[in-house]
């Protein structure tokens, strides 16, 4: 059995969670189906845990979910199998999978409840291109009589990050559909200009679900970017993880803004300088350069022109000190104060 992608591995990260997968699922069903369905009633199936010998008939993720008795009463007409798939490739045989699954899961479900529940096949498609099924080969007298599942497809192939920013989203299945569909293809730059977009949905995984659980979902995130980019570990530290990034209600200090300005520009110039210094001398001095080109700047703003010694200061000073003026150039009264101790 060939070992999950990086695309599955983050998938499974963000959607095993019903919460998650909930506000996922309200993000893009029709509204019917979505008025049919009860969401936050979702729980996991433990059908889904199933042995290796039967392991190529279940599907990625497998929830229970209350079905109304229609499409705006409340009353409750049972449950119903929810099956959740992922593709981050052309997927010809979907259809005939998700009606391998549900038949075999509906099984399983029979001979413990004794009914067959109903059952809603979804799919999470990112692949390089549009979702394509097989085209038919039989007569269409007899295709009409073979076994059928339709099912929803939420497609992010071309879907542009704008339209990817849904309302009503969690931050942390928000940010899970902007790095599956985006992220793919881009270079080093792209995304940690991407990261810098991001800042509010970062901002409000930690806001939303705390320490450590925010933790936890920032570092497979981060196992996702390691997978698909050239960034190293400590870069990415440096993006995402700053613990003290975040206020108590989750919005980025103002320290943090400052100190990844001058870390951004010390990636690209760091690496400029990496390929002709070595890579660990270029990024170290690229850090210094970058921070000191913001604390000048910061401090050009708030104290009008700068003598030449402080700018000469700065310029020498390592990244250390830097970070530090850094975080005090917003209080300090004066010039001297940003300097003293």
């Amino acid at each position: 059995m060939a070992p999950p992608s990086p695309h599955d591995r983050l998938f499974q990260a963000v959607f095993r969670c019903p919460r998650q997968t909930a506000s996922w699922l309200a993000s893009f069903l029709p509204a019917p189906v979505r008025q049919a369905l009860d969401l936050t009633s979702l729980a996991p199936w433990p059908g889904q845990a199933l042995g290796l010998r039967t392991r190529s008939h279940a599907a990625d993720l497998a929830f229970t979910v209350r079905c109304r008795a229609d499409g705006e009463g409340d009353d409750d007409a049972g449950p119903a199998l929810l099956l959740v798939e992922h593709k981050s490739h052309a997927a010809p045989a979907l259809a005939a999978q998700l009606l391998r699954y549900a038949v075999h899961l509906r099984r399983i479900a029979a001979r413990r409840d004794a009914r067959e529940p109903l059952v809603v096949a979804v799919a999470l498609h990112h692949g390089d291109a549009p979702p394509a099924p097989r085209r038919p080969t039989h007569p269409p007298a007899l295709r009409r009589l073979q076994p059928q599942l339709r099912y929803l497809v939420d497609d992010l192939h071309g879907v542009e990050e704008p339209a990817l920013r849904r309302p009503g989203l969690l931050p942390l299945a928000q940010l899970a559909l902007l790095a599956l569909g985006t992220v793919r293809g881009m270079d080093g730059r792209s995304v940690l200009d991407a990261l810098h977009r991001w800042r509010d949905v970062i901002a409000g995984v930690y806001a939303d679900l705390g320490p450590p659980v925010a933790a936890d979902a920032m570092e497979a995130f981060a196992c996702y970017l390691l997978d698909q980019t050239d960034f190293t570990q400590e870069e990415l530290q440096m993006h995402i993880t700053d613990p003290y990034a975040y206020t108590a209600d989750g919005k980025l200090t103002t320290g943090y803004k400052l100190r990844q300005e001058g870390r951004a520009e010390g990636r690209v110039e760091g690496r400029v300088e990496g390929r002709v210094e070595g890579r660990a001398e270029g990024l170290a001095a690229g850090k210094a350069q970058g921070l000191a080109t913001a604390l000048l700047r910061q401090l050009g703003r708030r104290f009008g022109p700068l003598p030449a010694a402080v700018d000469a200061r700065v310029r020498a000073a390592d990244p250390a000190a830097l970070e530090g003026w850094l975080d005090r150039v917003l209080d300090a009264r004066t010039l001297d104060d940003v300097f003293a101790g």
